[in-house]
């Protein structure tokens, strides 16, 4: 049988039934770039300890990305810009410009809008328990919109639909201002897990340090649009004190 979990596995796996075993579906890692130490620390509690998260640095690769067929790599991420939050798929058949990925879920949570970009291998890691490709990540080409049980969908030449966010933090006693922006997909919980790690990265960079209090005041502005009616709302905002710990 299938479990969720590694303990629902362990369950019956100690249950002892007669011709009965236990799996769970196997897990890949997903790369994670521009944030902080404290920042990856919160992601991790975030995703869980079920997610491998590998941190790399962020320096924009330069290469020529071969034309995608079949047995092509490809990068697929949930948040880009000054944070990148993804991985790297394999490419099991192309329609046109349609194209079948991975051969497993991403989420698994069907209808979807994540970026698909090119990738350029640079060597795979091979171990028993969890071997997986380190690669570039390139240019937007391209979008995935299934992400379901036999695999994802990537469609070629459009363009993917995403929240941006925006972070902004001054340090009053020493004029440091850092400015950070990303895309994220339009799911309520990466956006809010992503827009308090980039935060929170922010503040790390523009103090130069992550112990030590402090206060500081947050200001949080929401615009929104409807293109449809004509009519814009916003910007609209709060500022409230937090302590800084």
């Amino acid at each position: 049988m299938v479990a969720d979990t590694l303990a629902q596995a362990q369950q019956v796996d100690a249950a002892g039934l007669p011709g009965t075993t236990a799996f769970i579906p196997a897990t890949f890692p997903v790369m994670v770039s521009g944030l902080s130490p404290r920042a990856v620390g919160l992601l991790r509690q975030a995703l869980g300890p079920a997610q491998p998260l590998l941190q790399y640095e962020q320096e924009p690769a330069t290469f020529v990305a071969a034309p995608i067929t079949g047995g092509s790599s490809v990068g697929i991420l949930q948040v880009r810009g000054d944070v990148n939050y993804g991985g790297i798929c394999t490419v099991t058949l192309r329609v046109g410009d349609k194209l079948l990925i991975c051969g497993h879920p991403w989420d698994q949570v069907g209808e979807v809008e994540y970026a698909l970009t090119t990738s350029d291998i640079v060597t795979v890691v091979r171990t028993l328990q969890e071997p997986f490709k380190e690669g570039n990540l390139g240019d937007l080409i391209g979008k995935i919109d299934q992400d379901r049980g036999p695999g994802i969908r990537g469609i070629m030449g459009r363009m993917p639909r995403m929240l941006a966010v925006r972070v902004a933090v001054t340090d009053l006693d020493t004029g440091t201002r850092i400015e950070k922006g990303v895309q994220v997909v339009r799911r309520r919980d990466l956006a809010k897990t992503f827009a308090a790690a980039m935060a929170l990265t922010a503040v790390d960079r523009a103090r130069g340090q992550v112990l030590g209090g402090g206060t500081a005041p947050r200001e949080r502005v929401l615009q929104q649009q409807r293109c449809g009616h004509g009519l814009t709302a916003g910007p609209a905002g709060s500022v409230e004190f937090f302590p800084l710990q």
